[in-house]
């Protein structure tokens, strides 16, 4: 009787089970049928139900993130994706997006609080923050909302997705390839797609491009980092598409990409290790015993973050520029008014331009290989040295960072980690939080 009673309520389970798993797959079944708007350029898939529960479950007060969840639902349906995306002709940093409100009044009540109001017309409401970054338009059915940092216009494109217009579902448009992506949160524009995953204390992706903008030899490279680097950044590959035509100026020194980008062979390779002491002449005056002046030599010696950096360039080309801007002073040290952090010397070979602060710096030996971009910062040893002290505030839950791109077949992969301290448990809020203190304009003056 009693191995009756388990089975019945073994197969409760299970049928409860898999009812449950069929309802969510029919919810991510009809998240595909959600409307965007017909010119959209890039588009992002925000995986809901994973947030949610994560959410839940990494939040110190449970009953305060079910709280907010049940506010939030009440408000709009939340479909098992909620897709976001920029458009064509705009900055690729404004995004648009939509929900279906299941109470108006509720919704009303919750959006208005500390937010500029305009009335669109007799149906249609508009809300925007103090800095018009966010705005939300909503009528009674739906709900349309704006991210742009640039401070875009976005009324116009707004209208047309509450109203409706130039749109199309997810399954039926170019992007419809992005159902069968994986991963936490999905970004895809027809060609190119990155994701990225929550797991623990690490976040981590994935990134694919074509490679039709940037040329990779056909013999690889790449360098035999030592693990000790504070950090670590290797590059191989013809980037110049992407930085041309532009001009960068420091104090009344000026840069011009194209200048550089004429005399760059296509590498570069920076390493920066644990502190070396620089050795700086300083002299003096003062008056002997007979009133003569006579002059005095002191060395002082300071601790500097060991950073070399090697540039594969035709090097004669390249240092006549730099000179002629005047970045490279005294033919061997970079301009202080340009770097005024430490003394960095300036040294070239045929192949390369180097510049370090050691005046014979050594680089890790390069090996065959298929990487032809690495990047690895390591933030714990960043935070035990206290030339990084400026920065130990904003570096103080991360732990390591690591990059790794291969070319295979017309398209460059490049996986990526993300690792934060054990005991920090909301990486990815930690994340956008470093990413808000970077954006701010008082950043600058803070690391001061």
């Amino acid at each position: 009787m009693k191995k009756k009673g388990y089975c019945i309520i073994l197969s409760i389970i299970i049928l409860l089970g898999i009812s449950l798993w069929g309802y969510l797959q029919y919810q991510k079944k009809q998240s595909h049928k959600a409307g965007i708007y017909n010119h959209a350029h890039t588009l992002v898939k925000i995986d809901t139900y994973e947030i949610l529960k994560k959410a839940i479950t990494n939040q110190p007060n449970i009953l305060d993130s079910v709280t907010v969840i049940k506010k939030i639902i009440k408000a709009v349906e939340i479909p098992a994706n909620i897709f976001i995306y920029n458009v064509e002709g705009k900055d690729k940093s404004t995004f648009f997006g939509s929900l279906k409100i299941t109470d108006y009044t509720f919704f009303e009540n919750y959006t208005e609080p500390g937010l500029e109001r305009k009335d669109i017309d007799s149906h249609t409401k508009l809300f925007m923050d103090k800095d018009h970054k966010w705005a939300i338009m909503y009528n009674q059915t739906t709900a349309v909302f704006a991210y742009t940092y640039k401070e875009e216009k976005v009324i116009g494109i707004m209208q047309e997705i509450i109203h409706n217009k130039n749109i199309i579902p997810v399954e039926d448009s170019k992007f419809k390839d992005i159902i069968n992506k994986k991963g936490l949160v999905v970004f895809y524009d027809g060609k190119n797609e990155a994701n990225l995953n929550l797991e623990g204390t690490k976040i981590s992706g994935t990134i694919q491009i074509e490679t039709n903008k940037i040329k990779i030899p056909a013999t690889i490279v790449s360098p035999d980092f030592n693990k000790e680097n504070i950090l670590s950044f290797w590059l191989q590959a013809d980037v110049k598409s992407f930085i041309p035509h532009k001009i960068f100026t420091i104090d009344k020194y000026q840069i011009n990409t194209d200048s550089l980008l004429s005399s760059f062979q296509n590498e570069i390779q920076l390493e920066i290790t644990k502190p070396v002491i620089q050795k700086e002449s300083i002299i003096t005056y003062d008056f002997d015993d007979n009133f003569e002046k006579i002059e005095i030599v002191k060395t002082k010696e300071t601790l500097t973050p060991g950073l070399s950096l090697q540039i594969k360039s035709k090097t004669n080309q390249l240092y006549q520029y730099l000179d002629k801007q005047k970045i490279i002073i005294n033919n061997e040290e970079v301009n202080r008014k340009v770097f005024p952090l430490y003394q960095v010397y300036v040294g070239k070979s045929k192949e390369a331009l180097v510049f370090s602060t050691q005046k014979k710096p050594k680089f890790a030996p390069q090996v065959p290989s298929n990487i032809i971009f690495y990047l690895k910062i390591d933030f714990d040893k960043m935070k035990k040295e206290k030339e990084y002290s400026t920065l130990s505030k904003y570096i103080q839950k991360f732990q390591n960072l690591e990059m790794k791109a291969r070319s295979s077949n017309n398209k460059i992969t490049c996986d990526w980690q993300f690792n934060f301290s054990n005991n920090n448990e909301y990486p990815l809020e930690t994340l956008i939080d470093f990413i808000k203190i970077v954006n701010n304009p008082k950043f600058e003056n803070n690391k001061d």
